[in-house]
């Protein structure tokens, strides 16, 4: 008899090689199947602007043939089952006792057809009512058929066009008693969908039918130093719903990709826009949150693909693409020097060092470091200003979390989130600058540091043309310059030319 009894072998929360919601059928509809593996690789073809983006494949090895279950991924396909008839005969169905039409209805891909079961319906040997849809599939070309209802927990099986029942599905739908099979054909043909009720003794009950194809994927562009938002949803293949996104990569450029969210289990891959993988990761990131850093070597076109743990989770997810952060330790601050600066940099995935100090009245969460040796004596502005989040700027002297001395810090300016400080630097004094920002929703992202000498060195020489009312100034005449904060940088005196 068929298997009741188990729709899932795991606890919330866990992660095992068995943990599906699909367990093997020891018998479906009262006949008897073998259950095969799938080994197969997908080779998903979608459109992304100029470029063809291809989704990964299983891994294999490639001496045997066999799933390598290092990887998780082969482990998540393992997971999907497709089960096979032990025979020719796709269903021992019969008519129904009350007379009822057994003929299946046939469905367009891009469709959906409202359904009932009842007591007219299809009839098998074990007692089981269902309805039969036909639609016409190509090889290579992944179809999605979900299985929807708020009356019953939803059974699905899918028929290939020699009888061979191909896909079987309980409970993967997106509500706790939807079913979703995601199949891809192995031969064009005509191909049976049989839809019924989990539970036996089920007589009636409304549900909805709906079957996709992969028309509306397109990978997403995306570039170094961007975070998108985005829904697992429209894309789907033998590893589950999935998105992608491409970039254009650079030699001697490292990349750090991270994937959040609190819909679903995040996974994600990174490779080639051809299907090459050259990554995957499931919790690097924390949680249940992925993350990935890779050194790019040769220039192209490469491929962020998201998806989840378990198969056919959808939801809402963000994706950032950044440089690889490599100033996030104190130890580990990047230089900088000279009168003037403007540099950006990415602070989401800083962590905060054990004895990291305060700064601004706020405790670190996400800090860079920088080490500036001041060029000469003089007054010196450090801004944040232009950055996307609520930052904080602190100045400190010292070698250590041991030693530092505060030399200036700054959470807000008056009239700005952005953070600012002055300081009175001595030549040849290293000072160390941490940027980090407020906790919250806004305490971290991307930030805009530049920095300038607000006053001139001794025998600095100032060049240009001074315009007043009058046209001319005469010469001898004092002259003083101010930045844009009001700040006097300069005062002299007007030469000959005025």
């Amino acid at each position: 008899m068929y298997s009741d009894h188990a729709i899932s072998v795991c606890r919330p929360g866990t992660k095992v090689l068995s943990c599906s919601r699909i367990t093997c059928f020891a018998d479906l509809f009262g006949i008897a199947l073998n259950v095969c593996l799938v080994l197969a690789a997908a080779a998903v073809i979608a459109s992304a602007q100029s470029a063809e983006i291809r989704e990964f494949p299983t891994l294999v090895d490639e001496a045997t043939g066999a799933p390598d279950i290092s990887s998780k991924k082969a482990k998540i396909d393992l997971s999907k089952q497709s089960l096979s008839l032990s025979n020719s005969t796709a269903f021992n169905g019969i008519e129904s006792p009350g007379g009822g039409n057994c003929s299946p209805v046939t469905i367009p891909i891009g469709g959906s057809f409202p359904g009932a079961i009842s007591t007219t319906d299809c009839f098998s040997d074990n007692g089981r009512f269902f309805d039969k849809y036909r639609f016409t599939a190509t090889a290579g070309v992944p179809i999605r058929v979900d299985m929807r209802s708020t009356e019953f927990l939803t059974l699905l099986n899918l028929v290939d066009p020699n009888g061979v029942l191909v896909d079987a599905d309980v409970g993967s739908g997106e509500e706790p008693l939807d079913s979703r099979m995601v199949y891809l054909p192995q031969i064009s043909g005509t191909y049976e969908i049989r839809a019924t009720a989990y539970f036996l003794g089920v007589t009636s009950g409304q549900y909805q039918i709906f079957l996709n194809n992969n028309a509306n994927c397109a990978a997403i562009p995306i570039n170094v130093g961007d975070t998108k938002r985005s829904e697992l949803r429209d894309c789907f293949g033998l590893s589950g719903i999935y998105q992608q996104f491409f970039f254009t990569g650079v030699p001697g450029q490292s990349v750090t990709i991270v994937m959040q969210s609190s819909d679903l289990d995040s996974y994600v891959f990174f490779g080639t826009s051809t299907g090459v993988l050259l990554a995957e990761n499931d919790d690097g990131g924390g949680g249940l949150d992925s993350k990935i850093t890779y050194p790019i070597t040769s220039p192209g076109i490469y491929v962020v693909q998201a998806t989840s743990f378990l198969r056919n989770e959808s939801g809402n997810f963000t994706v950032r693409v950044l440089p690889t952060l490599t100033n996030d330790n104190f130890a580990n601050a990047q230089q900088i020097g000279g009168e003037s600066g403007d540099l950006v940099g990415y602070t989401q995935d800083a962590t905060r060092e054990e004895q990291e100090p305060v700064y601004a009245g706020v405790p670190s969460s996400h800090s860079v470091w920088y080490r500036w040796t001041a060029p000469r004596n003089g007054r010196f502005k450090f801004t944040l200003a232009d950055s996307d989040f609520d930052t904080t700027l602190s100045v400190f002297k010292g070698t250590g979390f041991g030693n530092l001395v505060l030399v200036a810090e700054n959470d807000n300016l008056p009239v700005a989130v952005f953070s600012q400080v002055t300081i009175d630097a001595a030549a040849g004094e290293i000072y160390r600058i941490s940027i980090d920002g407020r906790s919250g929703l806004a305490s971290s992202g991307k930030y805009k540091l530049a920095y300038h000498g607000v006053d001139l060195a001794p025998g600095s020489t100032v060049s240009g043309t001074v315009k007043t009312s009058l046209g001319v100034i005469l010469a001898g005449s004092p002259v003083t310059a101010r930045d844009q904060g009001g700040t006097v940088v300069a005062t002299a005196v007007a030469d000959a030319s005025g």
